[in-house]
């Protein structure tokens, strides 16, 4: 039998949306009612080790040692999974204000920005010289994410959207420096 409490005490990673509490520890995921008593609600194995969660009423979303994102209903079983193009560990997720974006941050230096209902990727931010730790949303449109790199880095997601081509106009009018093709149009890979 699995105690609730010990399972808490032992996991790698813990998240509530106030009503539940995500656990993962290893390639366990135990969902456990936020009652003082942490009764288990579901429990789900997976074939990786989870290396980050986040929880959202009934879905929650982790990611893989395989660098995969999956989205799982734990009251239904259903579960969705991409891969992601982190090649080093993701080690943060974290929900915009609308629940409609989830940022993942990894030690591959950069961060990237998935579309929640479709989980398609929006967005692969370059900037950062060492591990991204953490990311959090300052707003719907406004990620900010920190660095082993001793930077905090805030990223005007509305800006992305515009065109490449655009983005190389901008950054030499301002600073006379002209970017070449195939280069990040977001960010640097420096």
């Amino acid at each position: 039998t699995l105690d609730g409490s010990e399972v808490v005490r032992n996991g790698s990673h813990l998240h509530s949306d106030g009503a539940h509490i995500a656990v993962a520890a290893g390639d366990s995921l135990l969902i456990l009612d936020a009652t003082p008593r942490l009764g288990l609600l579901h429990q789900h194995a997976e074939p990786a080790s989870i290396t980050t969660l986040v929880l959202r009423g009934d879905v929650v979303y982790y990611t893989t040692s395989d660098y995969e994102l999956v989205a799982l209903n734990w009251r239904t079983g259903d579960s969705r999974r991409v891969a992601t193009p982190h090649r080093l560990a993701i080690r943060y997720a974290a929900l915009s204000p609308s629940g409609e974006r989830l940022a993942l941050a990894s030690h591959d230096h950069t961060t990237t920005v998935y579309d929640v209902a479709s989980l398609t990727l929006q967005l692969h931010l370059y900037g950062h010289t060492n591990r991204v730790g953490a990311a959090a949303w300052r707003d719907e449109d406004t990620l900010v994410t920190n660095s082993w790199d001793y930077t905090v880095r805030t990223w005007p997601l509305a800006e992305a959207d515009r065109p490449p081509a655009q983005l190389r106009e901008e950054v030499h009018a301002r600073t006379g420096m002209t970017l070449a093709d195939g280069l990040p149009t977001y960010g640097t890979s420096d």
